[in-house]
């Protein structure tokens, strides 16, 4: 089969795997190549291993419901085995891998951002896109779209510093995003 057969019959296993009436919206595969973490609609997470002498052949693993809202991102460091998942209503959930136990959960809101009383400061904020990092400490980066920033949280969740941009990031679920500024054309990085 070719490469677009292998990529239909896979895809066809995850949706019929999760025995869900919600699509697959985010999904991210492992440098390895083992491991497949897949979010939905509806908030629910999956992981899946990939059988490795038939890559086209996925064991689903373990199904987490943590998220109430739509999985908009997710990301995952293997230098840490850790992943993280975020959903539209704010929560970020950061997770071990392969066991997936729940290491911590923060949500971002507009008090995360400050340490100083706001009238409005329950104004909830989902990252369009979400990186863990481990260089030089481990901490969550994620893009915030609405906000038009990148934001740094420690691992506990803990906002540490925001840097404004004069550009739009847009993931495009393919470890490429496209930088968009008003002034210039759009490219893919």
């Amino acid at each position: 089969p070719s490469k677009k057969d292998k990529k239909t019959k896979v895809k066809s296993t995850v949706i019929h795997s999760t025995n869900e009436n919600s699509p697959i919206i985010q999904m991210v595969i492992n440098n390895l190549d083992n491991f497949v973490i897949c979010g939905n609609t509806l908030g629910t997470v999956f992981i899946f291993a990939i059988n490795q002498s038939n890559k086209s052949e996925w064991t689903l693993c373990k199904t987490l419901y943590d998220h109430q809202s739509e999985i908009v991102s997710i990301s995952f460091n293997e230098n840490l085995n850790i992943f993280i998942s975020c959903s539209k209503d704010g929560y970020c959930m950061l997770y071990t891998m392969p066991q997936c136990h729940l290491i911590n959960s923060f949500r971002i809101i507009d008090k995360s951002f400050s340490n100083e009383d706001k009238e409005n400061n329950n104004k909830i904020y989902y990252p369009n896109l979400s990186i863990i990092s481990n260089s030089p400490l481990p901490c969550i980066i994620v893009y915030i779209e609405s906000r038009q920033s990148l934001s740094v949280f420690s691992i506990n969740g803990h906002f540490i510093k925001e840097a404004k941009l004069d550009f739009r990031i847009i993931p495009n679920g393919m470890k490429k995003f496209t930088v968009s500024n008003p002034d210039t054309e759009e490219e893919d990085r």
